[in-house]
């Protein structure tokens, strides 16, 4: 059994990864929806130049964005940050200005996620996961061990089942040969009357 500090160093240290997860989805909403409901606005009223660039600014790439972003965080997998990287790189050639600003939000984001990512890994692999609760742990234990019987309880259930098999043999072994014995003393039975009968 692992020692309760260890558990509790641990579970801090899963808190920490899911409030990181928390926080950089939070941000991921934050950003890309306000931009994208900006842009949806601005080609509603028609201060956009140009209807297309500002649909695939707005609307394609922060919501694949935000996708990668909260799918990062979600699956515990570090590509989707690549991917998020990416997609604000090349965004960045669409409007210079604001998103450039995302662009460094994204990556700060990233490696924020790809920490989280490699310390929840971390996590997996270490005894009492996702708890890391002393208690559940030795209750799981002995229900497991309580499941596992022991060489002696096995043999004796093949005894046991072994032996109930044999007596229901010999039991019908007892039954049939009864039944032939009461066969015989009726055909005798009847043998009987009839010679009776005859001497009559």
């Amino acid at each position: 059994m692992k020692s309760s500090d260890e558990m509790a160093r641990n579970r801090t240290l899963l808190k920490k990864c899911n409030g990181a997860y928390n926080t950089v989805t939070t941000i991921y909403a934050v950003i890309c929806g306000f931009y994208a409901g900006a842009i949806l606005f601005g080609m509603f009223l028609g201060t956009v130049s140009s209807q297309l660039l500002a649909f695939l600014d707005g609307v394609v790439f922060k919501g694949a964005l935000f996708f990668c972003g909260f799918m990062a965080c979600y699956k515990h997998d570090t590509k989707f940050t690549l991917f998020a990287m990416v997609i604000a790189l090349i965004n960045t050639f669409l409007n210079d200005c604001i998103n450039s600003f995302i662009c460094i939000i994204t990556i700060i984001l990233s490696v924020v996620t790809a920490a989280a990512n490699k310390k929840y890994h971390y996590l997996e692999n270490q005894f009492g996961f996702p708890y890391f609760n002393e208690r559940f742990e030795e209750q799981n234990l002995d229900t497991r061990q309580r499941e596992i019987k022991d060489e002696y309880q096995q043999n004796y259930e093949r005894l046991m089942k072994n032996s109930s098999s044999d007596m229901t043999d010999i039991d019908s072994a007892v039954r049939m040969a009864d039944l032939t014995e009461k066969e015989d003393t009726a055909r005798i039975g009847t043998m009987d009357d009839i010679m009776e009968g005859y001497n009559g």
